[in-house]
């Protein structure tokens, strides 16, 4: 007589089984923990802003206005919530602007460029015609004057005057200044604004080249590093001079000059 069994799985794949599904539900359970955790520290955070800390301060005023009875201590944001600077990694603190005083040094950086683009055209066109005839003529004789014919006839004169100008003018210019100077507090306006003033002299064998600058400049202008932009100065002067051998080479001499002063032709 045959008697049929059926296959039961051996106990190490059940155990194996179970422990998987532990696994599982505690790998669920944990990512809730999370997700519940961050849902309460972002309220706190926002909590913590100043747009909330505004929006408490304005219902309690609020409420004290309308005579409720409701105590304003209760629209006061708590003091165990974590703030920006407790729950970020990237929160930095503003530095408080730096106390600048008469003589202190300020770095400037300079970067100034400017492009002018001009085109000109212009056409000139002029005819004239000339038909005169003298017919009477006088004779002076003392004080006294009278007609005197021509002998060879009334002089005549016809002319024909025809002229024509064109001129087209391009000219495009492009300039850069960029150095860096260190400046000293010259004033300090009564309204806070501070003047500025720089003076640069460098020597390389015969050449030289001397900046000057010149302006007024905020504080709030001046950043973390002691430095402000030559953008952000008011009435800019800047003066730069070259000497030496490079210069002479391709500087204009005196009758140039003169001549493209006067431009006689």
């Amino acid at each position: 007589m045959l008697t049929l069994r059926e296959s039961m799985p051996p106990k190490a794949d059940i155990r194996e089984s179970m422990m998987t599904t532990i696994i599982n539900k505690a790998g669920l359970f944990a990512m809730s923990l999370l997700v519940i955790a961050s849902i309460f520290a972002s309220n706190s955070l926002a909590q913590s802003s100043s747009l909330y800390q505004k929006g408490a301060e304005n219902a309690a005023r609020h409420a004290a206005a309308m005579g409720a009875a409701t105590s304003a201590s209760q629209y006061a944001v708590p003091r165990n919530v974590v703030t920006m600077k407790q729950g970020s990694w990237i929160y930095r603190e503003n530095k408080a602007p730096p106390i600048i005083k008469k003589h202190d040094l300020i770095t400037i950086r300079v970067d100034e460029k400017q492009q002018m683009l001009a085109e000109g055209d212009s056409e000139r066109r002029q005819t004239a015609k000339y038909d005169a005839q003298l017919k009477d003529w006088i004779l002076l004789k003392g004080l006294s004057a009278r007609p005197d014919p021509q002998s060879y006839g009334d002089p005549m004169i016809k002319a024909d005057l025809s002229t024509k100008s064109r001129t087209e003018s391009d000219v495009e210019t492009i300039e850069s200044v960029t150095f860096v100077v260190t400046a000293v507090v010259a004033d300090i306006r009564p309204n806070g604004l501070l003047v500025l003033e720089a003076h640069k002299v460098i020597q390389n064998n015969e050449e030289q080249w001397e900046c000057r600058l010149a302006g007024i400049c905020r504080r709030e202008d001046i950043g973390p590093d002691n430095t402000v932009m030559s953008q952000d100065i008011a009435n800019l002067r800047i003066e730069k001079r070259e000497s030496g051998a490079i210069r002479d080479a391709y500087k204009r001499g005196w009758f140039t000059r003169w001549f493209d002063q006067f431009n006689p032709f």
